[in-house]
């Protein structure tokens, strides 16, 4: 069962714990903002992930607090698995593990790459091996993680000067790493 959504009067309320106090009441245009952009979030969401932003609530907007209550719905594994006749969950609400949140994210992440692939081939196109394995490290110059490009970064502080690539924006340093790995395969 899903909490009911934010009501008008419920907003005023919530502007009025997020505007200073001296500002009196929330313009209807405001309000109407707001309300348009919390449906489908209960009161309690709202208020709890204004709570969570601490000072920085005085400059929340609502998509950022529809953005924060996302997130931890995101977090949560809810089951769907009702006991009979109560029709209560069996199980309660639990967070993930981080080893089963990184995994998580490494199945995604390669999936996005299979598809990546699949597109390259599906369009005929021709894809770089030297830059996917070079992709595959960690950038010596910028310290890019594997799998992102390299930063704009030209010059470290050691005042070494290295400046990317124009066509694959990664750094000469990171290329050859990826080729002496291909080499090594």
């Amino acid at each position: 069962m899903t909490a009911p959504s934010i009501s008008r009067d419920e907003v005023i309320v919530l502007l009025r714990g997020v505007r200073p106090p001296d500002a009196g009441p929330p313009p209807d245009a405001i309000v109407g903002a707001w309300l348009d952009r919390l449906q489908g979030y209960s009161l309690g969401e709202c208020e709890a992930a204004v709570l969570a932003m601490g000072p920085m609530a005085r400059t929340a907007t609502p998509s950022v607090i529809a953005g924060s209550i996302d997130n931890a719905r995101d977090r949560t594994t809810r089951t769907a698995m009702e006991s009979p006749g109560t029709g209560t969950p069996t199980a309660t609400v639990t967070s993930l593990p981080g080893w089963q949140r990184q995994a998580q994210r490494d199945r995604h992440r390669k999936a996005g790459w299979r598809g990546i692939q699949a597109v390259y081939a599906a369009m005929g196109w021709h894809r770089d091996s030297t830059v996917d394995a070079a992709r595959m490290w960690r950038c010596p110059f910028c310290h890019a993680a594997p799998g992102e490009l390299c930063g704009p970064l030209s010059r470290n502080r050691a005042g070494h000067h290295e400046p990317r690539d124009r066509k694959t924006l990664m750094h000469p340093s990171r290329l050859t790493a990826g080729q002496t790995s291909e080499t090594t395969r």
